[in-house]
Formats: C-alpha cells, structure tokens, sequence
C-alpha cells in the first residue's frame, strides 16, 4: 500500500510539473464581459505586481469603459504556501538586479497563450489588443510590447522599468503604431528615473509614448487609474 501512495505520489509531482512547465497552457484570470455582447470588443489585458494576483486590478476593471473586454491573468510562480505570485524570480545583487530569464520566458509564452485562447473563446477586435501591469507586470507587458508590437494596439506600464533583457524587431516602423503609458508616483522608493528612461527608450523607437506621474509611493492611485481609463478610450 504504501509503495502504491508512493507512486502515485510520484505521478502527481511529475503532472503538476509538466503542467506548471509548460508553455501552451494558459493562464488562470479573471475576465468582465464587455456590454454589447454581439460586437468584436476592444480588449485589455492586465498583469499584476510580484507578490499580489489576479484581484489586484478590481479598482481599474470598475471604471474601465464598458466597451472593453477585460482580462486579468494571474503570474504562474507562486510562493508562500501559493498565496502569492510572481512572473519570475528576481535578486538584487551589488544594486544590479538579476532575474530569472528562463521564468520570464515561460510567462511570456503562457500570457500569448491565454491572449490566444481568450480571443477563440470571445472574438475580440484584433486591431484594438492592450495589455498592461504593474510593477512586475509592468515590465511583463513592457517585455511583450517590445517582442511583439504586431500584438497590441497599446501598452501601459505602471511603476516598473524596460526589462533588463528585452527583444526587439529588426525596424523601428513596427513600433510607430504602438500607443505607450508609462506611470509611475514621484514619492515611489522604485525610483520614477526607470519611467522616465522608458519613456526615452519609446520615443526612440518611434512609438507614440507617455509618461505620467502622480505623489503616491509603489501603488496605484485614482489619478493614475482615471489616466489609464482616459488613455485606452483615445486610444481606440
């Protein structure tokens, strides 16, 4: 019996391995309708910071315009017992940040793919796809922006950084269609100055780039939620 319990044991950790590993799998999330159900929606999806879920975003899915399909996806890598996620791992070395590459790649595959499944299951308006995050899930939807401008109408990044290793397409004309927001609060101890290289880095890829700021710490606030809701809606 107990060498049966011990198999089977086996059997579970190697299932929840190769499940957790792979990249096809889509993502958990939590998902609003859009209000005129017989119509091809705009679409947002929405990535959360290191530590929190797919919860973290209830404040900017209640404004967000009605027109709007919203997704938020919840990071794949939890932690504490599973109460909390993240996109990948990180350290802070000698004030250098060195992250977990092989994770963050794995996110980023599993994001399209749960991008990929959401539009087969609801028929959304492909010209109109926005992502964005915060944090952590910020520099996730910076990552995809820059590996995969063809993807998104616009992205919008609140208090993070460009990643530290990112792709990028061989023209800069895949990018002058972009639509980029870059928030970030002056009083945040993750220091605005990576916004501000952000927005920077856009501008020099011709993306249509802004930057806003508001006197708050690592949140989000109302001022910076009713930008975003203004920016998707001249957007579109």
């Amino acid at each position: 019996m107990k060498r049966i319990l011990s198999s089977l044991l086996v059997l579970i950790i190697v299932f929840c391995v190769l499940f957790a590993t792979s990249n096809n799998v889509p993502l958990q999330y939590k998902l609003k309708m859009h209000k005129d159900v017989g119509e091809k929606p705009p679409v947002l999806f929405l990535l959360h910071g290191y530590g929190s879920n797919k919860n973290q975003f209830n404040d900017v899915i209640d404004i967000i315009d009605d027109r709007f399909l919203v997704v938020s996806i919840e990071a794949p890598y939890g932690f504490m017992l599973g109460f909390l996620n993240r996109w990948y791992e990180f350290n802070i070395i000698d004030g250098d940040t060195a992250s977990n590459q092989t994770q963050i790649e794995h996110s980023k595959q599993r994001i399209l793919s749960t991008i990929d499944t959401i539009n087969k299951q609801y028929n959304y308006d492909i010209s109109n796809v926005f992502i964005g995050g915060f944090s952590q899930g910020g520099i996730m939807a910076f990552n995809l922006g820059l590996s995969h401008p063809e993807y998104f109408a616009g992205i919008f990044a609140h208090s993070a950084r460009i990643p530290i290793k990112y792709t990028l397409r061989n023209s800069e004309d895949d990018y002058k269609d972009l639509n980029v927001l870059i928030l970030h609060g002056t009083e945040d101890s993750f220091s605005k100055k990576w916004s501000i290289q952000a927005k920077v880095f856009f501008d020099r890829l011709g993306a249509n780039a802004e930057y806003f700021e508001d006197s708050i710490g690592h949140e989000m606030s109302k001022k910076t939620i009713t930008k975003i809701y203004s920016w998707l809606n001249s957007s579109l």
